[in-house]
């Protein structure tokens, strides 16, 4: 019987973009990693995670203030990756449309959090602590879900502050975006979400 591993989706950067009923700061991620390693029960961190949320990336710049590396080094909490390579990562992402990643690598944390990657990525090799992503077309099953909300209307989905002209406007900027491939639709449908939101803004 293959061990279980927890995925941990609280470590999304929308968490941390939009309000909660936690703050999803260094603390509550300690708390996190610290609970589960008690009660026994291994982690599986996505690869975008690890560099997208601003704790995680605290706790690898900083491994004193966590315990975060440590378990990652113990094999208690493995990452699931794309490439197997942290260091690449977020240039591949960026050049695939994906917004988090492009503000990643523009930023002035960047450099420092590259050099720590680039010291610690043979030891993540050594251990093997990588697990490979599905072979799956993710963003294809984005784009068809999505898509599927495109048949339904507002009132359908309880969804009582969009009119149907604005839910209309948002797919229409959506398949207009999406027209030539199917890579980074999450980001995608947010930025259309967020223009549609702007117009609407501005309109009144």
């Amino acid at each position: 019987m293959r061990p279980s591993l927890t995925y941990v989706g609280t470590l999304d950067d929308v968490v941390e973009r939009f309000p909660w009923q936690f703050d999803a700061d260094i603390n509550y991620f300690n708390q996190l990693l610290v609970r589960k390693a008690i009660l026994g029960e291994k982690i599986l961190i996505n690869d975008g995670y690890l560099l997208n949320n601003s704790a995680a990336r605290q706790a690898i710049l900083n491994p004193s203030c966590s315990p975060l590396t440590s378990l990652i080094e113990q094999g208690f909490v493995r990452i699931l990756s794309r490439n197997a390579d942290l260091v690449s990562l977020p240039e591949k992402m960026a050049d695939q449309g994906v917004a988090s990643f492009n503000v990643l690598k523009n930023s002035a944390e960047w450099p420092s959090l590259k050099r720590e990657l680039r010291k610690w990525q043979p030891l993540l090799e050594e251990t093997d602590n990588f697990i490979p992503w599905p072979e799956k077309h993710i963003s294809h099953g984005f784009d068809q879900m999505i898509m599927r909300l495109a048949e339904r209307t507002p009132e359908d989905l309880s969804i009582g502050s969009v009119s149907h002209d604005q839910w209309r406007r948002v797919f229409d900027l959506y398949e207009q975006s999406n027209r030539y491939d199917k890579e980074a639709t999450r980001t995608r449908w947010e930025s259309a979400v967020t223009e549609c939101l702007a117009d609407n803004h501005q309109g009144l």
